[in-house]
């Protein structure tokens, strides 16, 4: 459908994928492509069944858009079916730790998530980097996905600055 995103520059929650149905489509006929959904977790709450101690929140907010890349195996997927649709998380993840109206924290941890290099819809590459706070780029290398770039953590939301790391 119109709503559905560019796979090659796709930043939504869903991902595009080659299946075969349930039930399986009859004999001779081919995979169809769909579209599937990624759910998030927003909200934790982390409970002490005794009561000694207090319930611990979480809220997590996932900035920036997602990142899907192609599909680079090497035999898992045949090359007719594969798209964009290698998971590699968020830019951004904000979460803020505590119940609202009481103490909290927020942490901001920036990622790395290997996506320079990827395919284009055109059979060319990407150039991605990733910015610090400082903003001092550097290249989304594949050996760096997973890897966090930027843990900042404030006093509360918007409060001031508690700690601040950057890892290059």
């Amino acid at each position: 459908s119109a709503s559905e995103p560019t796979p090659a520059t796709n930043a939504t929650w869903c991902f595009p994928q080659w299946w075969d149905g349930w039930q399986p489509p009859p004999a001779g006929t081919t995979k169809q492509p769909d579209w599937f959904t990624k759910y998030l977790v927003t909200d934790v709450k982390v409970g002490d069944a005794t009561g000694a101690s207090p319930t611990e929140a979480y809220h997590y907010d996932y900035q920036d858009g997602g990142a899907w890349h192609y599909d680079d195996d090497t035999g898992l997927v045949k090359d007719s079916f594969k798209t964009w649709a290698q998971w590699r998380g968020f830019d951004k993840v904000v979460t803020t730790k505590g119940a609202p109206g009481g103490t909290q924290t927020q942490t901001t941890q920036v990622f790395m998530r290997g996506m320079n290099g990827d395919r284009t819809a055109s059979g060319g590459t990407k150039t991605v980097t990733v910015t610090d706070a400082q903003g001092i780029a550097v290249a989304d290398d594949v050996g760096l996905q997973g890897i966090q770039r930027e843990t900042i953590t404030q006093n509360g939301a918007g409060g001031g600055e508690l700690t601040a790391q950057v890892d290059d």
